[in-house]
């Protein structure tokens, strides 16, 4: 059974949830989690930042072009903006776009992985939890 879990820091201050940020990489994110991230923006009457981190090489494609107007057309009646901050470390990226831009929940969705990916790869998921100086909710897609 898959379910949503809330990690928060044990130094985190309670504080009105008004941003949200979350990231994903557009190409695999399947609707149903969309729509249950909107709920939770929509719920907490939250601005959301949908946040794709790049690899400075990295060239724009048709498939995540694509993505990104699914995305838009899902989240087009709510408050929301797309940004695609460049970085080769991801949790930095993701910890320094949370800090510039005031988040106070980030929501990733961490991936489902073999037991053989699982030894070689490590889940940027698990280390935005032990990184994150704000709640982490996980939605399984």
């Amino acid at each position: 059974m898959d379910c949503e879990v809330l990690v928060v820091p044990s130094d985190s201050v309670y504080k009105p949830i008004k941003n949200i940020a979350f990231a994903c990489d557009f190409i695999k994110v399947k609707e149903p989690a969309l729509h249950k991230i909107k709920n939770w923006a929509k719920t907490l009457n939250a601005k959301t930042f949908i946040l794709n981190i790049v690899a400075p090489e990295e060239k724009p494609s048709t498939e995540k072009a694509i993505a990104g107007i699914k995305l838009e057309s899902i989240f087009d009646s709510m408050e929301h903006s797309l940004h695609f901050p460049e970085n080769d470390d991801i949790t930095y990226a993701i910890n320094d776009f949370v800090e510039k831009h005031n988040i106070d929940l980030l929501i990733m969705i961490p991936k489902k992985q073999t037991i053989f990916t699982s030894i070689f790869h490590k889940s940027n998921t698990k280390r935005m939890a032990f990184h994150s100086h704000i709640p982490l909710l996980t939605i399984h897609d």
